[in-house]
Protein backbone atom coordinates (compact mmCIF):
# COMPACT_ATOMS: atom_id res chain seq x y z
CA UNK A 1 0.00 0.00 0.00
CA UNK A 2 1.70 3.15 -1.24
CA UNK A 3 0.71 6.81 -1.42
CA UNK A 4 -0.64 6.46 -4.97
CA UNK A 5 -3.23 3.89 -3.83
CA UNK A 6 -4.52 6.20 -1.10
CA UNK A 7 -4.64 9.19 -3.45
CA UNK A 8 -6.45 7.20 -6.15
CA UNK A 9 -9.09 5.95 -3.71
CA UNK A 10 -9.79 9.45 -2.43
CA UNK A 11 -10.03 10.98 -5.90
CA UNK A 12 -12.26 8.16 -7.17
CA UNK A 13 -14.64 8.75 -4.27
CA UNK A 14 -14.82 12.44 -5.18
CA UNK A 15 -15.59 11.59 -8.82
CA UNK A 16 -18.36 9.24 -7.74
CA UNK A 17 -19.88 11.85 -5.47
CA UNK A 18 -19.88 14.42 -8.29
CA UNK A 19 -21.69 11.91 -10.52
CA UNK A 20 -24.27 11.26 -7.81
CA UNK A 21 -24.88 14.97 -7.36
CA UNK A 22 -25.44 15.44 -11.09
CA UNK A 23 -27.75 12.43 -11.19
CA UNK A 24 -29.76 13.59 -8.20
CA UNK A 25 -30.17 17.08 -9.66
CA UNK A 26 -31.21 15.71 -13.06
CA UNK A 27 -34.04 13.70 -11.49
CA UNK A 28 -35.73 16.90 -10.30
CA UNK A 29 -36.82 18.70 -13.50
CA UNK A 30 -39.88 20.23 -11.80
CA UNK A 31 -37.68 21.94 -9.18
CA UNK A 32 -39.39 20.35 -6.21
CA UNK A 33 -40.17 21.58 -3.60
CA UNK A 34 -42.16 24.48 -5.01
CA UNK A 35 -41.20 28.06 -4.09
CA UNK A 36 -44.56 28.54 -2.36
CA UNK A 37 -43.14 26.70 0.62
CA UNK A 38 -41.29 29.89 1.47
CA UNK A 39 -44.64 31.67 1.89
CA UNK A 40 -45.52 29.64 4.97
CA UNK A 41 -45.28 31.50 8.25
CA UNK A 42 -41.91 30.71 9.82
CA UNK A 43 -43.49 30.08 13.20
CA UNK A 44 -46.19 27.80 11.83
CA UNK A 45 -46.18 24.07 12.36
CA UNK A 46 -46.32 23.51 8.61
CA UNK A 47 -43.20 25.60 8.00
CA UNK A 48 -41.31 23.84 10.78
CA UNK A 49 -42.23 20.46 9.32
CA UNK A 50 -41.21 21.61 5.84
CA UNK A 51 -37.85 22.86 7.10
CA UNK A 52 -37.31 19.60 8.95
CA UNK A 53 -38.27 17.09 6.27
CA UNK A 54 -38.02 18.83 2.89
CA UNK A 55 -34.90 19.95 1.04
CA UNK A 56 -34.53 23.69 0.62
CA UNK A 57 -36.07 25.41 -2.37
CA UNK A 58 -33.74 25.36 -5.37
CA UNK A 59 -31.52 22.58 -4.03
CA UNK A 60 -31.06 21.09 -7.51
CA UNK A 61 -30.45 24.36 -9.37
CA UNK A 62 -27.12 24.96 -11.11
CA UNK A 63 -26.55 27.89 -8.77
CA UNK A 64 -26.48 25.41 -5.88
CA UNK A 65 -24.84 22.40 -7.49
CA UNK A 66 -22.08 23.99 -9.55
CA UNK A 67 -20.23 25.63 -6.62
CA UNK A 68 -20.39 22.34 -4.76
CA UNK A 69 -19.04 20.38 -7.71
CA UNK A 70 -16.20 22.86 -8.15
CA UNK A 71 -15.37 22.56 -4.46
CA UNK A 72 -15.35 18.77 -4.59
CA UNK A 73 -13.13 18.71 -7.66
CA UNK A 74 -10.84 21.17 -5.95
CA UNK A 75 -10.39 18.68 -3.11
CA UNK A 76 -8.62 16.15 -5.32
CA UNK A 77 -5.15 15.24 -4.21
CA UNK A 78 -2.12 15.48 -6.51
CA UNK A 79 0.37 12.66 -6.88
CA UNK A 80 3.11 12.26 -4.30
CA UNK A 81 6.00 13.04 -6.59
CA UNK A 82 8.92 13.18 -4.18
CA UNK A 83 11.55 10.44 -4.39
CA UNK A 84 11.41 8.33 -1.22
CA UNK A 85 13.88 5.69 -2.37
CA UNK A 86 16.17 6.61 0.53
CA UNK A 87 13.72 4.86 2.85
CA UNK A 88 14.34 1.53 1.12
CA UNK A 89 18.09 1.83 1.70
CA UNK A 90 17.71 1.29 5.41
CA UNK A 91 20.22 2.32 8.04
CA UNK A 92 22.97 0.16 9.46
CA UNK A 93 22.42 -0.06 13.22
CA UNK A 94 19.95 2.82 12.85
CA UNK A 95 22.67 5.45 12.54
CA UNK A 96 20.94 7.26 9.66
CA UNK A 97 17.40 7.01 10.99
CA UNK A 98 17.31 10.60 12.35
CA UNK A 99 18.47 11.98 9.01
CA UNK A 100 16.00 9.84 7.10
CA UNK A 101 13.16 10.99 9.34
CA UNK A 102 14.09 14.61 8.67
CA UNK A 103 14.18 13.96 4.93
CA UNK A 104 10.79 12.24 5.09
CA UNK A 105 9.43 15.16 7.08
CA UNK A 106 10.72 17.61 4.45
CA UNK A 107 8.96 15.62 1.72
CA UNK A 108 5.72 15.72 3.70
CA UNK A 109 5.99 19.49 4.21
CA UNK A 110 6.56 19.98 0.49
CA UNK A 111 3.51 17.89 -0.35
CA UNK A 112 1.26 19.74 2.11
CA UNK A 113 2.40 23.22 1.05
CA UNK A 114 3.50 23.10 -2.59
CA UNK A 115 1.73 20.10 -4.12
CA UNK A 116 -1.60 20.24 -2.26
CA UNK A 117 -1.48 23.88 -1.18
CA UNK A 118 -3.33 22.55 1.81
CA UNK A 119 -1.63 24.16 4.80
CA UNK A 120 0.43 27.19 5.63
CA UNK A 121 4.12 26.61 6.17
CA UNK A 122 4.00 26.76 9.97
CA UNK A 123 1.01 24.45 10.19
CA UNK A 124 2.52 22.06 7.64
CA UNK A 125 5.71 21.83 9.70
CA UNK A 126 3.73 20.84 12.78
CA UNK A 127 1.55 18.40 10.87
CA UNK A 128 4.50 16.77 9.11
CA UNK A 129 6.25 16.35 12.44
CA UNK A 130 3.20 14.56 13.84
CA UNK A 131 2.97 12.36 10.74
CA UNK A 132 6.60 11.30 10.93
CA UNK A 133 6.50 10.69 14.67
CA UNK A 134 3.24 8.73 14.84
CA UNK A 135 2.56 7.13 11.48
CA UNK A 136 5.70 5.25 10.33
CA UNK A 137 7.03 2.15 12.03
CA UNK A 138 10.63 1.04 12.47
CA UNK A 139 11.52 -2.42 11.20
CA UNK A 140 14.72 -4.36 11.83
CA UNK A 141 16.03 -6.53 8.99
CA UNK A 142 19.31 -8.17 9.84
CA UNK A 143 21.54 -5.38 11.10
CA UNK A 144 19.66 -2.58 9.30
CA UNK A 145 16.66 -0.55 10.43
CA UNK A 146 14.04 0.62 7.96
CA UNK A 147 11.41 3.34 8.24
CA UNK A 148 8.11 1.87 7.02
CA UNK A 149 5.52 4.58 6.30
CA UNK A 150 1.97 3.64 7.21
CA UNK A 151 0.45 5.41 4.27
CA UNK A 152 -3.15 4.80 5.27
CA UNK A 153 -2.61 6.56 8.58
CA UNK A 154 -0.68 9.37 6.92
CA UNK A 155 -3.33 10.02 4.33
CA UNK A 156 -6.10 9.73 6.88
CA UNK A 157 -4.72 12.95 8.35
CA UNK A 158 -4.44 14.55 4.91
CA UNK A 159 -8.05 13.55 4.11
CA UNK A 160 -9.19 15.23 7.31
CA UNK A 161 -7.56 18.50 6.36
CA UNK A 162 -8.91 18.30 2.81
CA UNK A 163 -12.48 17.63 3.91
CA UNK A 164 -12.44 20.51 6.36
CA UNK A 165 -12.27 22.82 3.35
CA UNK A 166 -15.84 21.81 2.54
CA UNK A 167 -17.20 23.33 5.75
CA UNK A 168 -17.64 26.70 4.09
CA UNK A 169 -20.70 25.34 2.28
CA UNK A 170 -23.96 25.61 4.21
CA UNK A 171 -25.99 22.39 4.05
CA UNK A 172 -23.96 21.79 0.91
CA UNK A 173 -25.13 18.33 -0.04
CA UNK A 174 -27.69 17.21 2.50
CA UNK A 175 -30.39 18.02 -0.02
CA UNK A 176 -28.44 16.58 -2.93
CA UNK A 177 -27.65 13.09 -1.71
CA UNK A 178 -29.25 11.90 1.50
CA UNK A 179 -27.83 8.60 2.58
CA UNK A 180 -26.61 6.88 5.70
CA UNK A 181 -23.14 5.82 6.68
CA UNK A 182 -22.01 3.34 9.35
CA UNK A 183 -22.44 4.93 12.77
CA UNK A 184 -18.92 4.16 13.98
CA UNK A 185 -17.32 5.80 10.94
CA UNK A 186 -19.69 8.79 11.12
CA UNK A 187 -19.00 9.36 14.81
CA UNK A 188 -15.26 9.12 14.16
CA UNK A 189 -15.50 11.85 11.54
CA UNK A 190 -17.54 14.09 13.85
CA UNK A 191 -14.50 14.41 16.10
CA UNK A 192 -12.84 16.58 13.45
CA UNK A 193 -15.79 18.94 12.90
CA UNK A 194 -17.50 21.72 14.88
CA UNK A 195 -20.45 20.30 16.81
CA UNK A 196 -22.94 22.73 15.27
CA UNK A 197 -21.73 22.44 11.71
CA UNK A 198 -24.57 22.40 9.15
CA UNK A 199 -22.49 20.43 6.68
CA UNK A 200 -22.24 17.12 8.48
CA UNK A 201 -24.70 15.29 6.26
CA UNK A 202 -22.81 16.29 3.16
CA UNK A 203 -19.46 15.27 4.60
CA UNK A 204 -20.96 12.02 5.81
CA UNK A 205 -22.28 11.33 2.33
CA UNK A 206 -18.83 11.91 0.89
CA UNK A 207 -17.27 9.58 3.41
CA UNK A 208 -19.85 6.91 2.60
CA UNK A 209 -18.82 7.16 -1.04
CA UNK A 210 -15.19 6.95 -0.01
CA UNK A 211 -15.75 3.83 2.07
CA UNK A 212 -17.63 2.14 -0.76
CA UNK A 213 -14.91 2.97 -3.28
CA UNK A 214 -11.86 1.95 -1.28
CA UNK A 215 -10.42 -1.51 -1.01
CA UNK A 216 -10.82 -3.63 2.14
CA UNK A 217 -7.18 -2.92 2.91
CA UNK A 218 -8.17 0.68 3.62
CA UNK A 219 -10.81 -0.35 6.13
CA UNK A 220 -8.77 1.01 9.05
CA UNK A 221 -8.65 4.46 7.49
CA UNK A 222 -10.91 6.14 10.02
CA UNK A 223 -10.45 3.76 12.96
Amino acid sequence: MGPDSCILAFNKALDQLVEEILTAASTNPICWPCPEVELLEKSSRERMMADMFLPSVGWSSPARTEPLIRALKGCKLPIFSDDLSFLSQGSYMGLQIPNQKLAFEDCSIKYLTQSCKLLSWDLAVMEANVMVQRCPSLELRGSCYYIIPRWVRIFRRIYNWRLLNLLRFSRFSYELIFSEMPLVQYNEFLKFLPQKSTNLFGCATFLKCFWEMTEPSLACLWL
